[in-house]
């Protein structure tokens, strides 16, 4: 066990003063609790609600809404994640205790992404949008930069899908080997 302890950082400092943890706004322990219930539920939410709108804004030739959409999604899952590992929790790890769920999960996400890529494939490739809605929607990006941003992120995504899922799983694995009780002494 290390004796070490950890100086917080300006960083550190800032994103406290931001969460504001130990305001009284947080209640006693069990409100804290579902407030966080809450905000989780929210983010998760939220995450999916902002992928479906860039799959839609895709659908309507949006291209800049759509990419949008997805980063809002990205940046909130990502600041999720960077947040819990600076306090040393992984949410891989975590994920990985129920496979089937992670799975599953993992499962309904790149779908959206494929259906996005898929979207602005068509577009890049037709020249129009799956749902016309009207000049307003219209991008000015070439097609062929599309097309190759479309497949890019396709190929990527599919790419980067597997070395996760086999990292999370290898780290799981490991996790769950180092908490097994060890017999011989």
């Amino acid at each position: 066990m290390s004796t070490h302890t950890h100086t917080p950082s300006r960083l550190d400092k800032a994103v406290d003063r931001l969460m504001m943890f130990d305001s009284v706004v947080y209640g006693d322990e069990r409100q804290r609790r579902i407030t966080l219930e809450g905000c989780s539920f929210g983010w998760i939410v939220g995450s999916y609600v902002a992928m479906l709108a860039g799959v839609l804004a895709a659908a309507a030739g949006a291209v800049g809404a759509s990419i949008g959409f997805f980063a809002v999604s990205f940046v909130t899952s990502m600041s999720a994640a960077w947040y819990a590992k600076r306090r040393r929790v992984d949410f891989t790890v975590l994920a990985m205790r129920d496979r089937s769920l992670a799975r599953r999960v993992q499962a309904v996400t790149w779908f959206i992404v494929a259906a996005w890529c898929g979207a602005l494939a068509y577009y890049a490739f037709t020249g129009h949008p799956l749902v016309a809605l009207g000049r307003w929607f219209d991008a000015d990006i070439s097609r062929s930069a599309l097309g190759g941003m479309a497949m890019g992120g396709l190929i990527g995504g599919v790419i980067g899908g597997i070395v996760q899922t086999v990292r999370g799983e290898r780290s799981a694995a490991a996790k769950e080997d180092a908490l097994e009780p060890d017999d011989e002494f």
